[in-house]
C-alpha cells in the first residue's frame, strides 16, 4: 500500500505515474482505501489501462498486411437458446449493427453448434488445444492452451487471459492448469500458479487478481450457484473486466502491436437462470465497442447451457438445449478487407452448417497469416484445416463431431425415439450396475455416506445405429432419493452420464472419494449411522423396482443371486447381505442368442453389504428364442 496525505497527492500518483509511466508496473488495477468519518475502511477498485512502451526492437515479424487482432469472450453455462431469451439488446446490438453500421463487415451468428461436452474442461480443451478428451478424463492433465497461445505468441502476439475466478480457490484457470496446492505456503501458491501461466503462453492475467478481493467482499469464493449478483462499488464485477479488455485492446491497437485475448465470464454459471440478464446492457455496450475496433476479429460464444437448476431437469427439450451452444463472430469493415470475399462468403455459409469449438480452433489458426502453421497438417476429426474460413460440409452429422458422452445431439432426426419396453429396461440395468459399481470402487467403506441408487423408472429412450450389431442408447433414468433425504465376444460399454437434477444439496454428507453426481446420502448428520445398519442382516433393497427381483441362497444367508427376467433378457447380480464376510466371487455366462454385457469370465469381490451386477444378458435375434446358463463358485475370507 502506497500512503498518501491528500486527495491531491493520490491524483498525482496516479497521472503521473500509474497512468504514463512504464517502470511502475501493475496488472491493470488498483484499490484506493480511505476510512469514513466512523473510522471504517472503505475501499474503491479503479481500472486502469495498461502502461506499454513500444520497443524499438520489437519482436513482431515483417508482414505485408497487418496481423488481425482475436479477441474472445467465453460466456460459460449459457445456451444459444438462452443466450436469445436473456440477452435481448445484445441480440438487437447485433441486428443493428448488420442493418445500418457495417458496410463490408458482419456479425456472423452461428445457427448450429454442437457442443463438445457439458462441462467447461473439456469445451477448453476443444478451443484451445483441438482435442476432444476421453469421455472418462477427469482434470487430470492441464488444458493445452500451448497449441493456441504459443502459436500466437510466435508471431508476436500479446497474450491476455482473463477471469472472474479466484486463483486462489479450486475453479478457474489455476485448477485447469494443475497449480492447485490449497495446503501450501501462499509464496508457493503463486510461484506454482505463475509458472503454470508461463508455460501455457499467457503473457498476462492482469485484473484476474481482482476476483479474490470482489468474491471475498460477497462472501463467496467462486461464482457458481450464487449469490443473485457480484458487485464492488455497486457494479457489477464483469463491468470492470469488460472494461479492462476494453482498454487493453484500444491502447494495443494504437501502438499497433497484436494482441491475442481471452475472457471467460461465469455469471450464467448458477441455478436459476436469471443472473446473466445482469450482463445484457453492459455487453451490448461491448459489442458496439469491438465493432469499432477495425483490426480485430471477436467470438463471443459459450460452452454449454445451464446443467445446473430445475430447468434441465423438467424436459427433454431443455436437456437438448445444454448441448445447443452459441457463437457470433464480429467482423469490423476492415477486418473484413483483410480476410477477403471468398473468407468472408465461408464465414456467412457457415452460420447455418453444424458447427463446433473444434471448428473454432482451427478458425483461430486459419487467422493468422501464414498458412505454414497447418499446411500439409493431419486432421484427426472432420473439420477443415482453417476452420469455418472455407464451406463446411452440408452433409456433416454429429457423428463427426467428437462428442464425449453423455451429450445429445442438437439435430432432431439424429437419435430415434424408442419404446420404453422390456429390451431397454436391460439396458437401463446395466446403466445402473455401472454407476452402482463406481459408488463401491470409490467409496471402500461399506458404511459410507453414498448409498445404493434404486431406479424407480426410466423414460425418453432414444437409439441409433452406429454399426454392424452396435447400437447407442441414451434414456433418462430415474433413481429414488434417500428416505429421509456361450462365450461371447460381445460387450457393452457404458459411454456416460448427467445428473439432471440439482445435487449439490448433498455435497454437507457426501463421500469426498465419490462423484457427486452419483450420491445420493441423508443430509441430516444425527441419524446416518443408525440408517446405514438399518437392513442389517436383511436382504438390500432391489435396485429396480419396476419388475421383481427373485433371490436364490448361494452360501448361508449371506450371499445370495439376484435375477431379474425380461421378454427380451436376464439381468444378473451378486448380494452379499452380511456385515462381517467377504466373498470371491468366479462367475461364468453361456448363452444362445443373447449378447453379454461383458467379457467371461467374471472375477469380483463381493464387500459387507453390497450388491455388484454380475451380467445382463439382452435379445440378438428378435421373436428367436433365447436361453443362458452359468457356473458360479465362491471362496470366503
Amino acid at each position: 500500500w502506497h500512503n498518501f496525505q491528500s486527495i491531491k497527492d493520490l491524483t498525482e500518483f496516479i497521472s503521473l505515474k500509474l497512468l504514463v509511466d512504464f517502470r511502475v508496473y501493475h496488472h491493470g488495477y488498483c484499490f484506493l482505501r480511505c476510512k469514513n468519518h466512523k473510522g471504517k475502511h472503505i475501499s474503491q477498485l479503479l481500472i486502469l489501462p495498461p502502461v506499454l512502451q513500444r520497443a524499438a526492437n520489437s519482436s513482431t515479424k515483417a508482414f505485408s498486411r497487418p496481423l488481425l487482432n482475436i479477441n474472445i469472450l467465453l460466456l460459460d453455462s449459457l445456451s444459444r437458446h438462452h443466450f436469445y431469451r436473456m440477452l435481448p439488446k445484445t441480440i438487437s446490438t447485433f441486428r443493428s449493427l448488420n442493418k445500418n453500421f457495417f458496410k463490408m463487415g458482419q456479425v456472423f451468428d452461428f445457427n448450429l453448434v454442437q457442443a463438445i461436452k457439458g462441462r467447461t474442461w473439456e469445451s477448453l480443451q476443444a478451443l484451445f488445444a483441438g482435442k476432444a478428451a476421453s469421455p472418462f478424463d477427469t482434470f487430470q492433465k492441464p488444458v493445452d492452451l500451448n497449441e493456441t497461445f504459443w502459436k500466437f505468441k510466435a508471431y508476436g502476439y500479446e497474450t491476455l487471459y482473463i477471469e472472474d475466478m479466484c486463483w486462489l480457490w479450486e475453479w478457474g484457470l489455476v485448477k485447469e492448469q494443475k497449480a492447485l496446492k490449497m495446503t501450501a505456503p501462499l509464496s508457493v501458491r503463486a510461484k506454482l500458479f505463475l509458472d503454470a501461466v508461463k508455460r501455457a503462453g499467457i503473457d498476462r492475467v492482469d485484473v484476474s487478481y481482482t476476483s479474490c478481493p470482489i468474491l471475498k467482499a460477497n462472501k463467496v469464493n467462486d461464482v457458481f450457484h450464487g449469490p443473485d449478483a457480484i458487485c464492488y462499488n455497486g457494479f457489477h464485477q464483469h463491468i470492470y473486466l469488460l472494461q479492462y479488455m476494453e482498454y487493453f485492446m484500444s491502447r494495443f491497437s494504437f501502438l499497433q502491436k497484436p494482441a491475442f485475448t481471452f475472457l471467460i465470464l461465469d455469471t450464467a454459471h448458477e441455478d436459476t437462470g436469471i443472473r446473466v440478464k445482469q450482463l445484457d446492457q453492459d455487453l451490448a455496450r461491448h459489442v458496439n465497442f469491438l465493432a469499432n475496433q477495425p483490426n480485430t476479429v471477436s467470438f463471443i460464444l459459450s460452452d454449454h447451457g445451464n446443467t445446473y437448476g430445475r430447468f434441465f431437469s423438467a424436459s427433454s427439450e431443455a436437456q437438448v438445449e445444454v448441448f445447443h451452444t452459441s457463437l457470433f463472430v464480429i467482423v469490423p469493415d476492415q477486418a473484413a478487407v483483410l480476410l477477403g470475399k471468398s473468407k468472408m462468403r465461408s464465414l456467412h455459409i457457415n452460420q447455418h452448417r453444424l458447427v463446433s469449438l473444434l471448428d473454432v480452433h482451427h478458425t483461430l489458426k486459419g487467422l493468422l497469416p501464414s498458412d505454414e502453421l497447418i499446411r500439409g497438417q493431419k486432421l484427426k476429426y472432420k473439420v477443415n484445416s482453417d476452420g469455418l474460413l472455407s464451406p463446411v460440409s452440408p452433409n456433416r452429422t454429429c457423428s463427426d463431431i467428437p462428442r464425449i458422452h453423455p451429450n445429445l445431439c442438437i439435430c432432431q432426426t439424429y437419435d430415434r425415439p424408442q419404446q420404453n419396453n422390456s429390451y431397454y429396461a436391460l439396458f437401463a440395468e446395466f446403466a445402473l450396475g455401472h454407476m452402482n459399481r463406481k459408488i463401491q470402487e470409490q467409496q471402500t467403506d461399506t458404511k459410507g455416506p453414498c448409498k445404493k441408487l434404486v431406479a424407480a423408472r426410466f423414460d425418453d429412450v432414444k437409439a441409433r445405429e452406429v454399426g454392424l450389431n452396435e447400437i447407442i442408447a441414451t434414456f433418462s433414468l430415474y433413481v429414488r432419493t434417500y428416505k429421509t433425504t456361450g462365450h461371447t465376444e460381445e460387450g457393452f460399454v457404458f459411454l456416460g452420464f448427467e445428473r439432471i437434477t440439482p445435487y449439490s444439496i448433498y455435497y454437507s454428507c457426501a463421500n469426498p472419494f465419490v462423484d457427486i453426481r452419483l450420491c445420493i446420502c441423508n443430509t441430516q448428520a444425527e441419524n446416518r449411522d443408525s440408517i446405514a445398519d438399518e437392513h442389517h442382516g436383511q436382504l438390500l433393497p432391489p435396485s429396480v423396482i419396476w419388475t421383481n427381483t427373485t433371490s436364490t441362497a448361494v452360501h448361508e444367508n449371506c450371499l445370495y443371486l439376484l435375477k431379474r427376467s425380461y421378454s427380451s433378457g436376464v439381468v444378473l447380480a451378486i448380494t452379499n447381505v452380511c456385515s462381517e464376510m467377504f466373498y470371491y466371487v468366479h462367475f461364468d455366462f453361456f448363452t444362445k442368442n443373447l449378447y453379454s454385457s461383458c467379457e467371461m469370465p467374471v472375477r469380483v469381490t463381493i464387500l459387507p453389504r453390497t450388491e455388484t451386477l454380475l451380467v445382463v444378458g439382452i435379445r440378438q435375434v428378435e421373436n428367436q428364442p433365447w436361453k443362458y446358463k452359468y457356473n458360479l463358485n465362491y471362496s470366503t475370507q
